[in-house]
């Protein structure tokens, strides 16, 4: 049995930890949906982790000033950066960097978030725009809302290289239910991305 006293004196010491507090939200989010899977599997008799919740709204995550932010702006690489990237992966020698490539380009092209795309299905895709309403949790293994809360629609009209990525991946018999990216049939998630972005594939045969 859980010690709720215990696990309340230990998530306010990992509180204090102030470079910590943005992922200790994340944590605590995980751990109570990983308490409420494993309540509807049986594993536990009741989700301990609910009181998580409540702690999680409490932690202040200061904002960045308007320069830091333009600093750390998401786009990262310019376009030709973002192509030779594209291109080393989808000549990579390594088959499990290979295998991610359509995926690292779709990332690209889309400046979706990764569990938006983990979670993408083929009835997300319409004639002319694609809709991004559910986002995959890697830890949780869960589908759950975006990280906004916000369903978004991204425009394909004219996007050609985005709409011909679409195209060649597309099986040719496939359930509109499927997800668009599977790795060995299951779910992609980030600890496979993560694993090829970093390279840490190379040196398995």
């Amino acid at each position: 049995p859980v010690d709720e006293r215990l696990a309340d004196a230990i998530a306010t010491e990992l509180m204090k930890a102030e470079n910590y507090k943005p992922n200790l939200k994340k944590l605590f989010s995980a751990l109570v949906e990983m308490g409420e899977r494993a309540t509807k599997l049986k594993y536990l008799p009741e989700n301990y982790f609910d009181n998580l919740t409540d702690i999680g709204k409490h932690i202040k995550v200061g904002k960045k000033s308007q320069q830091l932010s333009a600093i750390q702006d998401y786009r990262a690489f310019s376009r030709e950066e973002r192509d030779l990237i594209i291109a080393s992966f989808y000549a990579s020698e390594n088959y499990a960097e290979r295998r991610m490539a359509e995926l690292v380009e779709f990332l690209f092209l889309t400046g979706c978030r990764e569990g938006e795309v983990f979670a993408l299905k083929w009835n997300d895709i319409k004639e002319d725009y694609i809709i991004f309403d559910e986002s995959y949790s890697s830890e949780s293994k869960l589908e759950k809302s975006t990280k906004t809360n916000t369903v978004r629609v991204f425009r394909t009209t004219g996007y050609t290289r985005l709409l011909d990525l679409l195209e060649r991946i597309k099986p040719v018999h496939y359930n509109q239910s499927d997800h668009v990216f599977l790795i060995e049939g299951k779910t992609m998630n980030r600890h496979y991305l993560n694993r090829a972005w970093h390279g840490k594939y190379r040196n398995q045969k």
